[in-house]
């Protein structure tokens, strides 16, 4: 079937999220000052991108079992913003918050790996977006991944000095 290719691509994307970030921060003590360092006015540092992370696979969760339990259900926007300073991402661990990811990711990709065919086109309804289908919640989270890993990886290469010549 297609679509089951598909989903099983999308999982593992999903599914990889803890390994990337491994990859960029596990040579970042949680005391670096670089955590806190803005390498853009008006966007995270990678503690607040982190905490951020952290934040979203909790309302991913929360959405795909909304999705999943209910027929056409309500979903709820969430103000990127506020949460920031409702949970204090600048001040946030980001130790915790990577362990906080591994854990929810788990949780996501169970959820999305016991799911049947028909489960990946039921639909919510968000106010801003419209029907929104399962599927795309799915690869939503995923695009949402590669946006902050991206970001990440800027950040990291704005912090390295360059070779002397």
């Amino acid at each position: 079937m297609p679509g089951d290719h598909f989903h099983n691509m999308l999982i593992t994307a999903i599914a990889g999220l803890p390994t990337v970030l491994d990859g960029f921060l596990n040579d970042l003590p949680s005391a670096d000052p670089r955590w806190d360092v803005h390498p853009e006015p008006g966007r995270f540092s990678l503690r607040e991108i982190v905490a951020h992370l952290a934040d979203w696979d909790a309302i991913w969760i929360e959405r795909l079992v909304l999705i999943r339990d209910q027929e056409s259900p309500q979903i709820t926007p969430r103000d990127e913003s506020e949460l920031a300073i409702a949970n204090d991402y600048a001040h946030a661990d980001p130790d915790i918050a990577r362990a906080l990811i591994f854990q929810r990711r788990s949780e996501i990709v169970k959820l999305l790996r016991a799911l049947g065919p028909g489960d990946w086109a039921r639909t919510a309804n968000h106010p801003l977006l419209g029907s929104v289908v399962l599927r795309d919640q799915a690869t939503y989270v995923a695009l949402h991944d590669a946006y902050h890993t991206q970001q990440i990886a800027r950040w990291l290469m704005s912090f390295q000095v360059p070779a002397k010549a």
